[in-house]
């Protein structure tokens, strides 16, 4: 197979229900295409605060938060969202989300390089209602890992994710216990892989090829590099003027398709943490609580929520 969580590296997977791609690919600007950039790729987007409300920046222009003297960084991440429109529909009952989080092949770190890999079962079915159920998709990825926070070594990070749609009765379902009630539960509990080097890694992506058949990918970001800490990003860069890495600072952070960047940050979007949704920042409380469709309604996104400390990790 090869095709869903397939051996490194990743290779950009185009979202399956965009329309008008070919159309899409012909506007998009030359200068986007040839600097690498995928409109239909997904990226991470920092949201920050900024006049008394949030903004969504690209973390190439955010300035590392952690600016501790320790060498290294721990952290934890939790899916605060997850919103995957019209899948349901075209009998994609289920999928599975994977992220990968290690230390970055181009560290300074003299520690060996290690990934964290958490692979989680998302229940796509809408509820008897019709509702999404954004609400459910949520959980602390630190508990697939028995608590234990992720350790990334000189403090640059490479993540990346994909989420793949399965067919009904997926693997998972076997795995993990669901009840009788509608769909039985949005979100399954994640399973995860440990301190894993990238030999293992390969064998993960391996493994998980055979398991999920006949599934289909939905999206999937490349490797990025991030600066965990102010130091990770001296480190690399030696302070050089025009050289932007990106940061990734506690807080929470958008998943979504690089075309939706600009559509997100000119709704001026609000997460509503209690329903698990990107709202516009216009957007009346009457239209929110009658279910009305909004700009973001139908982009494909996740929110997770990032928790880091510097630390010395020693020996490690």
């Amino acid at each position: 197979m090869g095709q869903v969580f397939g051996a490194l590296p990743y290779r950009p997977v185009e979202h399956p229900r965009a329309e008008g791609l070919s159309q899409l690919k012909a506007d998009a600007s030359g200068t986007s295409m040839m600097a690498g950039i995928d409109p239909l790729q997904f990226g991470v987007f920092s949201l920050v605060s900024e006049d008394g409300g949030l903004v969504v920046r690209d973390p190439h222009f955010i300035e590392p938060s952690l600016t501790g003297d320790e060498p290294d960084v721990e952290t934890r991440i939790q899916l605060a969202a997850f919103n995957a429109p019209n899948l349901g529909n075209e009998g994609y009952t289920g999928a599975t989300l994977r992220l990968d989080i290690g230390q970055d092949e181009l560290s300074d770190s003299p520690l060996r390089p290690v990934f964290w890999s958490i692979a989680a079962a998302l229940d796509l079915a809408k509820s008897q209602s019709g509702e999404a159920r954004n609400n459910d998709y949520r959980l602390d990825f630190s508990s697939a890992l028995n608590n234990r926070p992720v350790s990334i070594p000189g403090g640059l990070a490479e993540l990346r994710f994909e989420v793949v749609a399965n067919k009904p009765k997926p693997w998972w379902r076997e795995i993990f216990s669901f009840g009788a009630s509608d769909a039985g539960s949005a979100l399954a509990t994640a399973i995860g892989f440990p301190m894993v080097g990238p030999a293992a890694l390969k064998l993960l992506d391996q493994a998980f090829d055979e398991l999920i058949d006949n599934a289909e990918p939905l999206f999937r970001s490349r490797p990025i590099r991030f600066a965990m800490s102010a130091k990770a990003k001296e480190d690399f860069t030696g302070n050089v003027p025009g050289f932007e890495l990106p940061a990734l600072n506690p807080g929470f952070h958008v998943l979504a398709r690089s075309q939706d960047f600009s559509v997100i940050s000119a709704q001026k979007a609000k997460f509503l943490a209690g329903y698990g949704v990107l709202v516009p920042s216009d957007m009346s409380l009457q239209d929110l609580h009658s279910g009305a469709n909004h700009a973001l309604s139908n982009i494909p996104y996740a929110v997770i929520r990032v928790q880091s400390r510097n630390v010395n990790l020693g020996t490690f």
